[in-house]
């Protein structure tokens, strides 16, 4: 099997073998998995919304590693795992959580993509600067939030100061994605 065992078992929450490989390998924890795209353990185990394993590999020594414009951050925020979210800005920094550099969407955006008001209320709170990101096409979460018709992350997002008239690189405000996108009580 080409897989590293420890990235098997981190995808599929399996803490005993995580911890196993990790006691019999210290450079486990930055194992890449070929067969899942080159992404690494901790990713593997952050888009799961398995904390305890990304706890167990950030002490081993994992680091976020991007990986076709995504990190661990971005995995976590996109599936809704704030607690993850959490343990990774404990164990690498808020910057991890936050504004991960090489990414091609912030996890703030993701967030809001998703409708994940948990994660990006955390995001929010670690990185005030995040509302401030935006995806290839000049969105912001605000934006996406709009369009996916959130009307409590919409709420969020304007409390903590998310600009309301900007445009996208369409000229579309906020008000115009919820509008296209048949969202009425956006």
């Amino acid at each position: 099997d080409e897989r590293p065992q420890v990235c098997v078992a981190a995808k599929s929450g399996d803490a005993d073998a995580v911890k196993t490989a990790l006691a019999g390998d210290p450079k486990a924890a930055l194992a890449v998995d070929p067969l899942y795209g080159g992404r690494t353990a901790l990713s593997a185990a952050a888009a799961a919304g398995h904390t305890d394993i990304v706890k167990a590999l950030i002490d081993a020594g994992a680091v976020d590693t991007v990986v076709r414009g995504w990190s661990a951050a971005c995995h976590a925020a996109y599936g809704g795992h704030s607690d993850v979210l959490t343990a990774l800005a404990a164990g690498l920094g808020v910057a991890a959580m936050a504004t991960p550099t090489g990414t091609s969407m912030p996890p703030l955006l993701l967030a809001c993509l998703k409708g994940h008001r948990a994660c990006a209320s955390l995001i929010i709170d670690a990185e005030p600067a995040a509302l401030g990101a935006r995806d290839p096409h000049g969105r912001t979460a605000l934006m996406l939030a709009a369009s996916a018709g959130n009307v409590e992350l919409i709420d969020l997002l304007v409390e903590r100061g998310a600009p309301i008239d900007d445009a996208s690189c369409e000229g579309k405000t906020a008000l115009m994605w919820a509008i296209g996108a048949h969202r009425p009580l956006a």
